[in-house]
This record gives C-alpha cells, structure tokens and sequence, in this order.
C-alpha cells in the first residue's frame, strides 16, 4: 500500500513540474522577457541626420526569434524601415534592454541605435544612431553619419 500512495506521489509531482515548465515556456513565447521594456508592435520613426536630413518610418518591435537568438541575452526583435529624401535603409536586428536605464538599443553591420523609453512606455525619446565605415587594411572605423530620433507607440 506504501508503495502504490508513493508510486502517485511521484506521478503528482511529475505533472505538476510538466505544467509549471509548460506555462513557463508558454508565456515566454507570449511575452520579451522583461515585460516593462518596449511594447510590442509598430512605433512611427522621426530623426534627424548630422546633415541635417529628416528621416521618416517605422520601427516595429517584434517578437524575439528564439530559435536565432539568445532570449538570455536579448529583449526582443527591431525591424527598422526609414526613408527621407536622399534614400531608405533598414535595420533588422535584435535588441537589448537595459531597465536600470530605460534604455533599448539594436544594431546590425555599421549601424546602431540607442533611445530611452518613457515612464508612460509609449515614446522612446533621446534617440542616437551612429553609422560607421571600417578599413579593413588599417582596422580604422571611422564615424560616418550620426543622427538623433524618437518614435512613439502606435500599435500593434
């Protein structure tokens, strides 16, 4: 008779540890990992280049491809897609959120981006980008462009 209540008390706990890690797993794939960090979903872009060109777009901040990418290590996707006058470019890349900070950036080749999001969590303001060039004889990375940015919280 011990042995069949101990036999139960094991597949009891066995269940319950399945489900813990099934819910666990569950609102992983729902939610970044730092849930005060930047909404999810498309945020309208506005910066201005060190030449002083305006650029215009979309910023979407997407789920983390975890199959990709570290969910240790990241916060979640950034898909950048801006244009102004002289042309577009387009970022896709993780990001990284540093809460103590507020701050999220993200970067992909010679490209990163820096902002601070806002107590409300529907603006990112202090925005900094900095684009640069490397020769890759002298191992030099020289500054190309700089630019300043906010983008506010239009939705999913």
């Amino acid at each position: 008779m011990k042995r069949i209540i101990v036999s139960i008390l094991i597949l009891i706990m066995a269940l319950a540890i399945q489900v813990f890690f099934f819910t666990v797993s569950f609102a992983a794939e729902q939610f970044p990992a730092d849930s005060k960090g930047p909404m999810l979903g498309k945020w309208t872009f506005e910066g201005k280049d060190d030449k002083g060109i305006v650029w215009k777009g979309t910023l979407t901040v997407a789920k983390l491809d975890t199959a990709s990418f570290d969910a240790n290590r990241y916060y979640s996707g950034c898909i950048l897609d801006i244009s102004s006058n002289d042309g577009g470019k387009g970022v896709d890349a993780p990001c990284t959120w540093n809460a103590a900070g507020r701050e999220v950036s993200f970067g992909a080749g010679s490209s990163t981006y820096t902002a601070v999001l806002s107590s409300d969590g529907k603006t990112l303001t202090q925005g900094n980008w900095t684009e640069t060039e490397k020769d890759f004889r002298t191992r030099k990375v020289t500054i190309k462009s700089t630019g300043n940015w906010s983008a506010k919280y239009t939705g999913q």
